[in-house]
């Protein structure tokens, strides 16, 4: 097997004896397949679903910015901001990645998905956002968002593909084919069980139609429920209804990931 980084594809052509590749530095091989694993963005959808096909914002962005790992963040911790009844809420949490190090996030209505602060300002912004804020998302407020550039902001999006998720050689996995909020955490997981059962299904199968389109039927009713149980939840901070339950809906859905492929 050999690794290649830093190569961009400009195009593909999908064949009965391979996928013929053109590399952006005039490159070429042909693949016996291509694995469209490259994101919300990705370039391999259009070759198997058409260009018309893009994730949908929900109306809502989100902060992330890497921190010490305090003692408090024993787990993930999730702290509402004061809200009124009905009102759009924010929702900061706290993820821990190692064992001195966490990150913190920060869901906050965002109607226009374009408009983005100057980069220079977005610790200041963060930390406006936060203004409410006590406890535990006060204190980092106060201690640690110092730095611009340390600060990620991103929309939240979100796709479910139909079936099939693959054309010819060519299949997709991840947030090519199942973008999803971070609101269940569940993005990564997602994507690296894709990549388990299509390995599965293509040492079960000569037959690549055959591989593909059952890792298809294994892979996308927990996708959807994941991609539409996190959207709902997004949308339930932006828009609060009577009947939200935001733990309850977290709660199956966990409930549901702790089954096996």
């Amino acid at each position: 097997m050999r690794i290649q980084y830093d190569a961009t594809f400009e195009t593909l052509a999908d064949g009965p004896d391979g996928v013929a590749v053109v590399f952006r530095d005039g490159s070429e091989g042909v693949y016996d397949v291509v694995v469209g694993a490259d994101g919300v963005r990705s370039k391999v959808r259009s070759y198997v679903l058409g260009p018309d096909l893009q994730p949908e914002y929900i109306g809502q962005k989100a902060f992330r910015v890497t921190i010490p790992r305090l003692p408090e963040i024993d787990r993930i911790v999730l702290q509402e901001g004061p809200k009124e009844p009905g009102e759009p809420f924010l929702m900061a949490g706290f993820v821990p990645i190692a064992p001195d190090l966490a990150y913190m996030f920060l869901n906050t209505p965002w109607p226009d998905r374009e408009v983005r602060p100057d980069p220079s300002t977005l610790h200041e912004v963060m930390r406006d956002l936060l203004t409410p804020f006590g406890g535990l998302a006060g204190h980092v407020r106060d201690t640690y968002l110092t730095d611009p550039e340390a600060i990620v902001l991103r929309p939240e999006e979100f796709l479910i593909a139909p079936p099939p998720w693959h054309r010819g050689r060519i299949v997709l996995i991840g947030d090519a084919v199942h973008a999803v909020t971070p609101h269940l955490g569940q993005g990564a997981a997602q994507a690296i069980e894709d990549g388990i059962v299509l390995a599965q299904e293509l040492a079960a199968h000569d037959d690549l139609e055959t591989a593909f389109t059952r890792y298809t039927e294994r892979r996308y009713e927990r996708c959807r429920l994941v991609v539409e149980s996190s959207a709902q939840l997004g949308r339930w901070q932006i828009a609060p209804t009577p009947d939200a339950d935001h733990a309850g809906l977290t709660r199956a859905v966990l409930a549901s990931m702790a089954q096996p492929i």
